[in-house]
Order: C-alpha cells, then sequence, then structure tokens
C-alpha cells in the first residue's frame, strides 16, 4: 500500500511540473505591475506574476486553514487529557472491584496491610 502511495505522489508531482514548464516556455510576454499609490511600474515575464501570485495564494490559504483550526487542535488535546484521566479512574475502580470479589481465603496477609485496607 506504501508503495502504491509513493507512486501515486510521483505521478502526481511529475505531472504537475510538466505542465508548469509547459506554462513557462509557452508564456514569456513581459508585462508591467503597478501598484495604485506607487508610482512605479515593475516588468517580469507573466509566468512569473502568474506562479509568483499562485504560491502567495497557496500560502494565504494555508495559513488561513491553519489558523481555522487551531481551535480544533485545542479541544482534541483538552479531551485527550481527559480520556486520559477516565481510562485511570476506570482502571483504579476495576482493580477496587476486583479485590472487593476475592474470595476470603484467597486473601494473602499482604493483602490486609493498612495501607491496603484504607482504599
Amino acid at each position: 500500500m506504501r508503495m502504491l502511495g509513493h507512486i501515486l505522489w510521483l505521478t502526481v508531482f511529475g505531472t504537475s511540473l510538466l505542465c508548469i514548464a509547459s506554462f513557462v516556455s509557452v508564456n514569456t510576454q513581459i508585462v508591467g505591475l503597478s501598484l495604485w499609490p506607487f508610482s512605479t511600474i515593475i516588468t517580469a515575464e507573466i509566468w512569473l506574476v502568474v506562479l509568483t501570485s499562485m504560491g502567495f495564494g497557496l500560502l494565504a490559504g494555508g495559513l488561513v486553514l491553519w489558523l481555522a483550526s487551531l481551535p480544533l487542535q485545542v479541544r482534541c488535546r483538552r479531551l485527550t487529557k481527559k480520556l486520559a484521566k477516565a481510562d485511570a479512574q476506570i482502571d483504579h475502580l476495576s482493580e477496587q472491584l476486583a479485590d472487593s470479589h476475592r474470595h476470603p481465603d484467597d486473601i494473602v496477609p499482604d493483602d490486609l496491610s493498612p495501607r491496603r485496607l484504607a482504599r
């Protein structure tokens, strides 16, 4: 199964690289970019402008998704700790129940120690 995942990843990655290389080789026109409050005009090839803006968009989208998932991660951590405490309590209560169901003949002298009886 792991090998199939690697093959799929390589196929998607290779196809993406071929598409990007094709896009870069075909779109070599020069464009001028300007931002309103500034009078400077930057010239660059169109493929560079498109790929840069796509990269910034992917980063911004990833940042928004990560920030949106933070409350879920905090809740998951809190519930994991709560579950661990509940499991420990269940184990402790199971031990107590098992101790209370022992037959009096099965009790060894160590079980009658004051600390053990105080439970």
